[in-house]
């Protein structure tokens, strides 16, 4: 079983499913299938060598038949936007939410790292987090989850050797870029449209683009296990 053998992989990390009552802070399962969406995934999202690719809006899954369900089901028929994640990511590197929800499809077995924004401390130096307050939260390939607004969360951590892929759904707008004027010093997390982030020290790439450093603690680690599916 994927769930025991990453726990016995990562010790130093909860892990639960979308199912585990530990989950409903977070957020909750879109129940159904979500069969067109993989389809379209496994066809149209590769799994890059290195790293993480993420696409904020692509044709193939915004015109797949499970789109429209989407749209109504979680976001009430607002105007949305469903692109992909995919990677071999197996580190935290950072922390985000949205003041909104988030919907992931995935393609692949995969494990996201969560926390809450009632976690943030905020002390004399500002805002921060500790790392040791993320848990794992392993989303099956075929299975869907919203993740409330306020849940902190990244790209998703692999579980296995192979790599993740993800359909990410989110209002139309959100991670675009900021109009000149809107990002200012008073809301320092506030990076991209709907997009609040937080960067690990670890993560370069991150800080390098403004992102402040604020998560104390180890850049915490899934590793990814190689059980039969």
């Amino acid at each position: 079983m994927l769930l025991a053998a990453l726990r016995k992989a990562n010790a130093d990390l909860r892990i639960f499913t979308a199912d585990d009552p530990d989950f409903a802070p977070y957020g909750e399962r879109v129940p159904g299938s979500w069969s067109s969406m993989v389809a379209a995934l496994e066809v149209s999202a590769p799994i890059p060598d290195e790293g993480v690719l993420y696409v904020t809006s692509h044709a193939p899954l915004e015109s797949c038949a499970d789109a429209d369900r989407l749209r109504t089901v979680v976001f009430g028929d607002l105007p949305i936007q469903i692109g992909y994640c995919s990677g071999r990511n197996s580190t935290l590197n950072g922390l985000e939410y949205h003041k909104s929800s988030e919907v992931l499809v995935a393609a692949a077995d995969l494990v996201l790292l969560l926390a809450l924004r009632g976690e943030l401390e905020h002390g004399p130096g500002g805002i921060s987090i500790e790392s040791s307050k993320t848990v794992g939260l392993l989303v099956h390939r075929g299975e869907a989850v919203e993740l409330y607004s306020g849940t902190l969360h990244l790209a998703p951590c692999r579980a296995r050797p192979d790599g993740f892929r993800a359909a990410i759904v989110l209002p139309r707008g959100t991670n675009e870029v900021l109009p000149d004027g809107v990002l200012s010093g008073d809301d320092p997390l506030l990076r991209k449209r709907n997009k609040w982030i937080m960067a690990h020290p670890e993560r370069k790439a991150l800080v390098d683009q403004g992102v402040l450093p604020l998560i104390r603690g180890s850049n915490r680690e899934v590793r990814p296990v190689a059980e039969p599916a």
